[in-house]
């Protein structure tokens, strides 16, 4: 079989595995945010690999493809029987569905697949487990700081508020910031996207640097903006419980995606073209 063949097959089963992951995400998780990063993720890693197609070494040897098969044949299998409560199988999919179309590939030659293997390696970070892994270290500081900003956003807006600890008190109406509402998960999705961006464009160390910062700043002035709301509808349920629940999660987490993307082509674009 020519390169060109090769390369279209090989093609063909990874946007079938690609398709496969991102149906199973949605039915699975029905998260926008969830779905807009793997769509993000999977776009950088075929743009990638369409720029060194020809630099690629496609020839793999018989055990290499018997053991891509086996797991292919896994994951389709998986995947047909699959339950509504098994979605930490969706983030394993990249991994296994990376491995298997490797191997596929280029047999045991997957160093050539260094970074493709760790934009994979990014998108399969589990946000509730970094979450809890990072709440005894930092989540009672997270909590306070973002307590002031809230109340600094609301002064600055000109909302009489004041705060006690990790609570915000306007009037007869208060809310206390917990952990959950911190915006921890928006901040591990930046991050994530973070990482994208360094591995996908040439960055100097300061701009990694500042790339990183702006995650943290817009996760701050969003999570500021979510509490601030609660705040003022909390003596409404159905609002506040809009706002409070997955609902009002996902739409802050979709407009940090937006406000990062945007932020980050200004800060990464040729100096020549932001002049």
């Amino acid at each position: 079989m020519n390169t060109q063949k090769t390369q279209f097959w090989l093609g063909l089963i990874g946007l079938g595995l690609i398709a496969l992951h991102l149906t199973l995400t949605w039915r699975l998780t029905q998260q926008t945010d969830q779905m807009m990063l793997n769509v993000l993720f999977w776009g950088a890693i075929v743009f990638l690999l369409w720029q060194r197609r020809k630099d690629l070494n496609l020839t793999s040897d018989w055990i290499s493809s018997l053991v891509a098969t086996v797991l292919m044949g896994l994951v389709l299998t998986k995947s047909v029987s699959l339950f509504w409560f098994e979605s930490t199988y969706v983030r394993l999919f990249p991994g296994v569905a990376a491995l298997s179309l490797g191997l596929l590939a280029s047999g045991p030659r997957l160093k050539q697949y260094w970074r493709e293997g760790l934009i994979v390696l990014t998108l399969m970070v589990p946000s509730g487990t970094a979450a809890q892994i990072i709440e005894p270290w930092l989540g009672s500081s997270i909590q306070t700081i973002l307590a002031q900003s809230t109340t600094f956003f609301l002064h600055y807006v000109g909302v009489d508020v004041i705060r006690q600890g990790t609570a915000v008190l306007m009037d007869d109406r208060a809310v206390t910031v917990e952990y959950g509402c911190t915006g921890v998960p928006i901040f591990i999705l930046l991050i994530q996207l973070s990482v994208l961006l360094i591995l996908l464009f040439p960055t100097s160390i300061y701009q990694q640097g500042y790339i990183f910062l702006l995650a943290g700043g817009i996760t701050f002035l969003l999570s500021s903006v979510r509490i601030s709301i609660m705040l003022l509808v909390v003596s409404q349920p159905d609002r506040f419980e809009f706002w409070h629940g997955p609902q009002g999660a996902q739409i802050f987490s979709t407009l940090g995606i937006i406000l990062f993307a945007l932020c980050s082509q200004m800060l990464i674009a040729p100096a020549e073209e932001v002049s």
